[in-house]
């Protein structure tokens, strides 16, 4: 087999071409992959299917086997279905085939359509869609379409992410598959195994061709780990890197973007040191650590669930505004969705490789993190101020709750005042004294939001509060000295406050604006 004669020799076939870095811990895939693309220019042919959770760097091995294979004179067809896709019969082979009948000249293109060839180019050339009953006719026509192609160099179909490929699409290369060992013609596939939507039948009808075989590439070990993260931060201790390869399960892109982020933000933010100031603030279930997050992790977490439904997007917010360990229903309710519908988005969710195989939880905290980062000021706010009653109504701690409560600013809710005030003394009976005071000077926020409000002195303006240890800073713009002063003396008979400091500026025009 091509996977035995690959293991065989695996060390010395790890290295990328030229000007690459090398892909680690990866060298009986590209093992086969050379194999089976040797075999195929010799006339042979053969099927590659990759078959992995997301993360684990299927698509940069058929990147590696695209550019060898069009170094060597291959003519190198690719396509890359969308989530969105699945319904766009004959997609796939579309974009792998059309572009060069297209391309060809018309003697060409009559040479290859010739005979049983013809039923494909009226596909790909748009003159007719065939029925759903005729994919095996076409599938026929297909593979002498591909033979002519063949005819003049090695043939090399590239299908990633082909959990999101059209069910026709995939009928026609299960049919290739199973005829092509007379051709030059490699097909390579890439898929997400656990997608819950993606379908698996076809793709084992693929894997299960005699020509065919299944890859599996695995998690990274410790010494890929280390490898990958000293990539980019050369300098990381092998304790971090261990760290980092056992939080997010040895997976390529994660390792990757963390040994991004130690270069650029050091290794302290991934450590336990942003969580332990947040949980002696009381905010435990509140919220997940926030380590700064580089943007090209941010737009990788975007690209990801760009990819899925709008209830799966909910429930990766949901999520990271709760943070670790809440309840399955309190996840639901404030993602707007039925707790029978929390299980499919949360599969969705992990074969995108951001939840961690197994677990409800994401598979790093930087994934939050992004996530969170993303979502616009209101939304945020309202998302941590609805977690905060469901978790009160779910009975959760008082210091959970208060700690999203933390994260909204002040509506002048005596409830919220006093909920505040009840964290504050949970705080100091557990001897957590900067929790009790962050919870009272949020409270003393509410309560000045009130006094404001009913004395009407903000009705022009804007005034921002700033509470630090009972003391009161004013900042903002006011139209008159006298507002400036009436703010100040409000403030300062508020129960609670222990000083007040104006540094609000007089703009006369500012009831104009």
């Amino acid at each position: 087999m091509l996977l035995e004669k690959a293991q065989a020799r695996a060390a010395v076939r790890e290295a990328s071409p030229v000007g690459d870095p090398p892909l680690l811990e990866r060298a009986a895939e590209l093992g086969v992959l050379g194999d089976a693309l040797a075999s195929a220019t010799s006339g042979r042919g053969t099927v590659i299917v990759l078959e992995a959770a997301a993360g684990l760097g299927k698509t940069a091995l058929l990147d590696h086997t695209e550019r060898r294979a069009a170094a060597e004179g291959c003519d190198v067809r690719r396509a890359a279905p969308g989530p969105f896709e699945r319904h766009f019969p004959y997609g796939v082979i579309r974009t792998l085939l059309e572009t060069p009948l297209r391309a060809a000249s018309e003697s060409e293109r009559e040479r290859m359509l010739q005979g049983a060839a013809g039923d494909a180019g009226r596909l790909l050339l748009g003159e007719r869609v065939p029925d759903g009953d005729e994919t095996t006719m076409v599938a026929h026509s297909i593979f002498w379409l591909c033979s002519a192609l063949a005819a003049s160099r090695p043939l090399v179909l590239v299908v990633d992410d082909a959990q999101w490929s059209d069910r026709a699409s995939l009928e026609v290369l299960a049919y290739l598959a199973r005829r092509i060992e007379q051709l030059p013609i490699l097909i390579a596939v890439a898929a997400r195994g656990d997608d819950p939507d993606a379908p698996s039948d076809l793709l084992s009808l693929l894997g299960g061709a005699r020509a065919a075989t299944v890859l599996r590439p695995q998690p990274l070990t410790l010494w890929g780990a280390v490898a990958l993260v000293r990539r980019h931060a050369p300098d990381t201790s092998l304790r971090v890197c261990r760290d980092c390869g056992q939080a997010v399960g040895g997976s390529p892109w994660l390792l990757d973007e963390l040994g991004r982020q130690i270069a650029a933000y050091g290794a302290a933010p991934l450590g336990n040191g942003a969580r332990a100031v947040r949980e002696s603030l009381g905010a435990v279930a509140g919220s997940a650590p926030a380590p700064p997050v580089t943007a090209v992790a941010r737009d990788m977490v975007r690209l990801r669930l760009a990819a899925l439904t709008p209830n799966a997007r909910a429930v990766a917010a949901a999520l990271a505004i709760l943070g670790h360990g809440a309840p399955p229903q309190v996840v639901a309710a404030l993602a707007g969705l039925a707790i029978g519908e929390l299980a499919p988005a949360r599969d969705s969710l992990r074969s995108a490789g951001l939840l961690a195989a197994g677990r409800a939880r994401f598979a790093h905290d930087l994934i939050a993190t992004a996530i969170v980062d993303d979502l616009a000021g209101t939304e945020r706010e309202r998302l941590h101020r609805e977690a905060a009653g469901l978790l009160a109504d779910s009975g959760a701690s008082i210091a959970s709750v208060a700690g999203h409560l933390l994260e909204c600013d002040p509506h002048g809710d005596t409830e919220v005042t006093a909920l505040l005030v009840r964290a504050a003394a949970d705080a100091a009976e557990r001897n957590a004294p900067r929790a009790a005071a962050a919870y009272l000077d949020r409270a003393l926020r509410e309560r000045l939001t009130v006094e404001f409000e009913r004395s009407g002195i903000t009705s022009h303006g804007y005034v921002n509060l700033v509470v630090r240890d009972g003391a009161v800073h004013l900042w903002g713009i006011v139209p008159a000295r006298e507002q400036a002063e009436a703010l100040r003396r409000a403030a300062a008979q508020v129960p609670g406050v222990a000083s007040v400091e104006s540094h609000l500026a007089v703009h006369p025009r500012m009831h104009m604006l």
